[in-house]
């Protein structure tokens, strides 16, 4: 994840670069994220005071240059890694902390069994066909 002040010095440079005052001198971007996953990691106290000082928090949608700029979100919807829909709302509700604690539980509970199976398998072979 991009932390905000780097989008405001990628902003910099290149209405630097390109002698413009147009928020990223004018180009197009295209920016990719999930805002669910982990935050930016702030590496020690000085760099926590800067952020508290400066944005409003560390995640790039704080970025100053937002300020000047037309953003055009989309929501991707379509999940493409996973097939399996009980497993896809599992992971959905960890996300947005419905009813997480009881997920996590139960993916923790297949994760051990499946576990317990591949120690079984290693050790014993995959039994009678």
């Amino acid at each position: 994840m991009v932390q905000s002040d780097m989008l405001d010095h990628i902003d910099f440079a290149l209405r630097k670069w390109r002698k413009s005052t147009a928020p990223f001198a004018g180009i197009q971007l295209l920016l990719v994220g999930d805002g669910f996953q982990l935050s930016p990691w702030i590496k020690n106290e000085a760099e926590k005071k800067l952020f508290q000082e400066r944005y409003r928090s560390q995640w790039f949608f704080d970025a100053h240059v937002f300020e000047r700029v037309d953003v055009v979100p989309i929501n991707l919807e379509k999940i493409y890694r996973q097939r399996d829909l009980y497993f896809t709302n599992l992971l959905n509700r960890i996300r947005i902390k419905y009813d997480h604690e009881r997920c996590v539980e139960e993916l923790n509970q297949r994760c051990y069994f499946e576990k317990q199976v591949v120690q079984h398998i290693n050790r014993y072979g995959r039994g009678p066909a």
